[in-house]
């Protein structure tokens, strides 16, 4: 049985003690942290009345309690055939999921992080010709970011946003918090290159207001762990005043299909909240929205900061983000294909090894040193000035993570090798392996996000 208590936080319930009994309503203690309760508990009002509407949420704050054993709390049950039996006695404590412990003192966060996130989140919208659009976005504090800002004439505001709300471009406004809108542009770096990145989805605005608005400062989103608590701010559906929803990490390192590992969240991300702030409980933030899934309930993802903040910075000392490519495309490479090409026939490799090369791209570097459609990467081995940086493994699990084995090859420079170990399937149920060393050439972004 799973009770779903306010907040989005669960507490487990199953049988712990059908032993003891004291009369409907006598107290209990409650100790550390998981709720158990009978299988066929029914949980009622803080009153103890029968037909009150099923709660925790009455004895919220006594369970808190600052993590110290709570008292006096009244818990009748409800057996099979409806009768109010006597309470149990039963050890009552929260789950906790990854750092839960913080939600402590959740209630009080939460207010601050909803003032910072109402009096820092901006609605953006885009017009090309007749074509229009709308997003989020966010006012930071330029000194968390590679902007000079003497650049920049005095009162300049910096509202950190997705590549496609910026959208190449067209005329951009920026609605403030308080309703004032003003022409944004995208921020340019010293080198005169824009802030922006289409791989990763970041671009930095720069507006003018007529007053000065609060700057949202930026944490780190390698902090963040799985059940922390989140805040994600925005205009979705592209109304005109932002709205707020509170949800935790499900998980810190989603594998999303894009290059960076998103954070993926139960709290509600719809369309127009792109480019908006992910805050944690110090009212930090450590994403940027940028997608959810159609159709798909309770799941959605953002962009982490740390990564955001880094090609921003790439971008200010080189003119681009730099990726390296070399034109391979991982599958994942279930078992039963395994026997349709004698791969576990082969000695030296365990059951699930490997992914398999779904297609090389025509004229590139894996093409014009070998590299077929078909044949079985078992590990990838990355070098720099001829030193070997870093060696990845692959197997059935991990070949799903097409992410992280681009992430590998677009971490090595232009310039730099990788090394392929291969094993070539031949029909025949033996097959032969080898080490193909491939040239990395630099991504071509343009070609990449189309």
């Amino acid at each position: 049985m799973l009770c779903e208590v306010e907040g989005g936080i669960s507490a487990s319930a199953t049988s712990k003690d059908f032993g003891m009994k004291e009369s409907a309503g006598e107290a209990f203690t409650c100790t550390s942290s998981s709720v158990q309760f009978p299988r066929d508990a029914y949980l009622v009002g803080s009153d103890g009345g029968a037909n009150a509407r099923p709660s925790l949420v009455a004895r919220w704050p006594q369970i808190f309690n600052d993590g110290a054993p709570v008292k006096r709390v009244f818990v009748p049950m409800m057996d099979a055939s409806g009768e109010v039996d006597s309470a149990q006695v039963v050890e009552v404590e929260l789950v906790n999921f990854g750092r839960l412990e913080r939600l402590s003192s959740a209630s009080g966060d939460l207010s601050e992080v909803v003032k910072i996130a109402r009096s820092t989140t901006v609605f953006i919208s885009g017009r090309h010709g007749q074509q229009r659009w709308s997003g989020s976005g966010v006012i930071v504090d330029s000194a968390d970011l590679p902007v000079q800002s003497e650049m920049y004439k005095a009162g300049a505001h910096f509202i950190l946003t997705c590549q496609h709300v910026e959208n190449d471009g067209g005329r951009l406004t920026v609605a403030m918090p308080d309703g004032k809108e003003y022409f944004a542009e995208v921020a340019t770096a010293g080198n005169g290159a824009p802030l922006m990145d289409k791989v990763d989805d970041v671009a930095l605005l720069v507006v003018y207001p007529k007053r000065e608005y609060r700057k949202a400062r930026l944490g780190f989103s390698r902090e963040v762990e799985q059940g922390d608590p989140v805040v994600v701010s925005g205009h979705p559906l592209g109304l005109p005043r932002h709205t707020v929803t509170f949800g935790r990490i499900s998980q810190n390192e989603a594998e999303t299909g894009m290059v960076a590992p998103g954070l993926q969240t139960d709290a509600a991300i719809n369309p127009g909240n792109s480019g908006g702030p992910m805050f944690n409980m110090k009212g930090e933030v450590i994403g940027i929205s940028t997608y959810g899934y159609p159709g798909a309930e309770n799941t959605a993802c953002a962009q982490p900061i740390d990564v955001l903040r880094d090609d921003l910075v790439e971008v200010a000392v080189h003119g681009r983000k730099r990726r390296g490519y070399t034109g391979v495309n991982l599958a994942p490479f279930p078992l039963s294909d395994r026997y349709d090409v004698g791969f576990l026939e082969v000695n030296g490799f365990d059951d699930d090894t490997g992914a398999v090369v779904e297609r090389v791209d025509p004229g590139s570097p894996a093409d014009s040193y070998g590299i077929l459609p078909g044949d079985i990467v078992v590990s990838i081995d990355t070098y720099s000035d001829g030193i070997m940086t870093e060696s990845f493994d692959i197997d059935y699990q991990n070949s799903f993570e097409s992410g992280k084995m681009q992430r590998i090859i677009m971490g090595v420079l232009p310039g730099n090798d990788v090394v392929y170990r291969i094993y070539r399937p031949d029909g025949t149920g033996f097959g032969r392996e080898m080490e193909v060393r491939v040239p990395v050439e630099e991504l071509n972004v343009e070609e990449y996000v189309q």
